[in-house]
């Protein structure tokens, strides 16, 4: 698989597998809502002990897993995660495929946005991408 995702109560965590020579990846899969992007980052001792505890519990041998690299990035997220795809007047769209998953689900909401500006009608377009139906 090309990558592992388990997110409950207490906590997101994602690993994706070495292949080709590169490193294992693990991530906590949260987000604050707070900083900003231009001024960069670092990740505390707390959140690295905590994704290697995380990673402890997820993952067979997990414990002996030992930390080569950290880095942080900022990903555009709507609160609840939600896509967005709205019209915008009559000449532009919004789309935000959020919190990382855009390369995943670009192609398919460019799709949709693509019929959607093909035919004249949005539809329920915003609400689908929201994974929201009415």
């Amino acid at each position: 698989m090309p990558m592992v995702l388990d997110i409950d109560g207490a906590a997101g965590f994602y690993a994706v597998p070495p292949v080709d020579g590169t490193r294992l990846k693990m991530g906590d899969h949260s987000f604050s809502l707070a900083g900003d992007p231009d001024l960069g980052r670092a990740a505390d001792a707390a959140e690295v002990a905590g994704l290697m505890a995380d990673c402890g519990r997820r993952l067979r041998d997990g414990g002996r897993y030992r930390v080569a690299s950290v880095g942080t990035c900022f990903y555009t997220v709507e609160p609840s995660e939600k896509f967005i795809v709205e019209p915008l007047g009559v000449a532009g769209w919004v789309i935000s495929a959020c919190s990382g998953h855009g390369f995943k689900f670009g192609p398919l909401l460019g799709s949709a946005v693509a019929g959607a500006i093909d035919s004249g009608e949005a539809g329920d377009i915003a609400d689908w991408a929201a994974g929201e139906q009415r």
